[in-house]
C-alpha cells in the first residue's frame, strides 16, 4: 500500500477529536504527538527522513482518521508503524517497533506504589479462597478511574452500603451501618449482588441496575422498550406472550408512503428505548422512519457510569431493522405471538456490552402455542439465532391433561434436542402466593438455579436435588437429575 500520494496539500480529512490512553481514560487527540514521537525516531538514527516529519504525520492522522471513529493509543502506533514501511522507511520502522516493545516490557515491570500494595493487601485478607478473590475482581470490582486502577474488596463494600445510607436516608444509627458494613466485609452477609455491582452512579440514575430479574407479559409497544431499558440494565427479563397479552396489539396499518424525519439516536439507554418506541409506533402506523446513529458513542469506548465497553450503534442497528422487518411482513394483520417473541430476543441481542450480553430471558406461551412449542427444533439458529437469548416454557392450562398429552409434550422437549421448552406451572405458582401478592398473576423470572428452595405439592424442594414427581398431589416415582442438550445440570 502506498501512502506517499498523501500530501498535506490535499483536501484535509476530519482529524479525531479523542483518543483513549491505555488506562482508559479519554483525551484530546494531538497530531503534535505524533511529529514528536517521530522526530525522536530519527534523532536515534542520527538522520533525517527523506519525507518532512510534518508530511509523515499527516500521512498517519489521515488513515487514522479514516480507520477510526474513537482510535486508542495502540492503534495510532500501528498505523506509524505501517506508515514509516510503505514510505520506505524500513530502518525508522524498525527502530520505532523496537522502541514500542521496550516501553511495553518497562510497562509490565513498573514498580506499584506501596499504597495500592497495602490496598489490596488489606483486601486479601477477607478472601477465604482464590476462587473468591478472582469472582469478586471479574464481576463485582468497578474500574476507579481517578485513582487509575480497580476497586478493591474494601473500597467496594464502602460504595455498597454508602448507598444504602443515602438511599435509607441515613435514618438508621451509625452503628447499624457500622454493623451492615462488617458483616458484608467479613462475608457473613451478602446484599444484592446487583447491588454490590452497581451501587453509586449507575443505581442512582435508575434503580433497576440493582435488580437481579423482572417479568412483564408483552401486551403493548411499552413492553418492548421496558424490556430494553431492563436489559441494558443487566436485569433478567422474564416474559409472556401468551395469547391474552399478545392479541392486545393494534392491527398493523399497510403502508402508506408517508415517511417521517430523519430521528437522531441519543447516546444513552433512554435514547435507545425513544428510537425503538419511534420505530415500532411508525411502523405499526403504516409509515417509516430513518435513524441517524451519528452521536452513538463507538464500540470499544468505556462505560464509566455502567462499567464494561460500548457495544457502538451496530446492535441497535440491527435490532430496529429485525423489528421493521418482522412488522411490515404482518401489514394489514396482527403481531402473532411469534413475533412478538422474536422482538423480544432481538431486543436481548442489542443490549450488549463490549460483545457480552447483559441479560438473560424466559419466554412464557400458551400450552397449545405450537408454533411457539416447535421454534427452537432443528437448526433454528440458521435463520433465527436471536431465540439463542432466551428458554421457552409453556403455561400449562388448569385443566387436568391426559396421559396421551404429557407424553406428547415430554416427546417434544427431548426430540427438540435441549429439553425445551419447558413448564410453568401458573396454578401453582397462585395456590402458593403469599397473601399479600393475592391480586398477581404469576409469570416467572429467568434465574430459578441450583439450590434454589421452590414449592411443588405444598412441599419446599431444593432444585437440582434429587426430587419426586408429583401428580394429583401424590408422589408417583423419583427420579435424579438428567442432563439434555450441552450443558450439565447445575449442582
Amino acid at each position: 500500500m502506498r501512502l506517499d500520494h498523501l500530501t498535506a496539500e490535499q483536501p484535509p480529512v476530519r482529524v479525531p477529536a479523542q483518543i483513549v490512553k491505555r488506562d482508559g481514560r479519554i483525551v484530546r487527540f494531538e497530531s503534535s504527538l505524533i511529529e514528536n514521537a517521530l522526530r525522536k525516531c530519527f534523532a536515534s538514527l542520527g538522520r533525517t527522513p527523506r519525507t518532512p516529519i510534518e508530511t509523515i504525520a499527516n500521512q498517519v492522522v489521515n488513515v487514522v482518521a479514516a480507520k477510526f471513529d474513537l482510535p486508542t493509543v495502540e492503534g495510532v502506533q500501528d498505523i506509524v508503524e505501517m506508515v514509516l514501511q510503505a514510505g520506505g522507511e524500513y530502518e525508522a520502522a524498525k527502530a520505532y517497533i523496537l522502541y514500542r516493545a521496550e516501553h511495553a516490557k518497562l510497562r509490565q515491570h513498573r514498580p506499584i506504589p506501596q499504597d495500592v500494595k497495602d490496598a489490596f493487601a488489606e483486601s486479601d485478607a477477607y478472601f477465604p479462597t482464590q476462587l473468591q478473590k478472582f469472582q469478586f475482581y471479574d464481576k463485582y470490582s468497578r474500574f476507579n478511574y481517578e485513582k487509575g486502577r480497580r476497586e478493591t474488596w474494601v473500597e467496594t463494600v464502602n460504595r455498597a452500603v454508602d448507598f444504602l445510607r443515602d438511599l435509607s436516608g441515613n435514618k438508621l444509627d451509625a452503628a447499624v451501618y457500622n454493623r451492615v458494613r462488617d458483616g458484608i466485609l467479613h462475608m457473613k452477609v451478602m446484599p444484592s449482588m446487583r447491588l454490590l455491582a452497581m451501587a453509586g452512579p449507575a443505581a442512582e440514575r435508575n434503580h433497576v441496575a440493582i435488580y437481579n430479574c423482572s417479568y412483564l407479559p408483552v401486551d403493548s409497544i411499552d413492553s418492548f422498550v421496558e424490556a430494553l431499558i431492563i436489559s441494558m440494565s443487566g436485569c433478567g427479563v422474564g416474559y409472556s406472550v401468551e395469547r391474552q397479552y399478545v392479541e392486545n396489539m393494534p392491527r398493523i396499518k399497510r403502508q402508506t408512503g408517508i415517511k417521517q424525519p430523519k430521528h437522531i439516536v441519543g447516546d444513552t439507554s433512554e435514547g435507545w428505548a425513544d428510537a425503538l418506541r419511534l420505530g415500532l409506533e411508525t411502523w405499526m402506523a403504516g409509515e417509516d422512519i430513518e435513524f441517524d446513529f451519528s452521536q452513538v458513542r463507538p464500540a470499544g469506548m468505556p462505560l464509566k457510569i455502567k462499567g464494561g465497553r460500548a457495544s457502538g450503534p451496530e446492535p441497535l442497528r440491527k435490532m430496529l431493522h429485525f423489528a421493521r422487518e418482522r412488522i411490515l411482513a404482518r401489514q394489514g394483520g396482527f403481531m402473532t405471538t411469534l413475533d412478538a417473541h422474536d422482538i423480544m430476543c432481538a431486543v436481548g441481542s442489542a443490549a450488549v456490552s463490549g460483545g457480552v450480553r447483559r441479560t438473560a430471558m424466559i419466554s412464557l406461551f400458551d400450552y397449545d402455542d405450537m408454533e411457539m412449542r416447535h421454534c427452537k427444533d432443528g437448526d433454528f439458529w440458521l435463520n433465527n439465532s436471536q431465540r439463542w437469548n432466551a428458554n421457552n416454557s409453556a403455561v400449562w392450562p388448569q385443566r387436568e391433561l391426559n396421559q396421551q398429552e404429557i407424553a406428547r409434550f415430554v416427546l417434544d422437549m427431548v426430540e427438540s434436542g435441549r429439553g425445551e421448552p419447558g413448564i410453568f406451572n401458573r396454578k401453582a405458582a397462585i395456590e402458593n402466593r403469599p397473601e399479600r401478592r393475592k391480586e398477581a398473576d404469576f409469570g416467572t423470572n429467568p434465574c430459578v438455579t441450583a439450590r434454589r428452595v421452590v414449592m411443588a405439592a405444598g412441599t419446599a424442594w431444593l432444585a437440582g436435588a434429587d426430587r419426586g414427581c408429583w401428580w394429583h398431589g401424590k408422589p408417583r416415582l423419583q427420579m435424579a437429575q438428567f442432563r439434555h442438550g450441552a450443558r450439565p445440570t447445575l449442582n
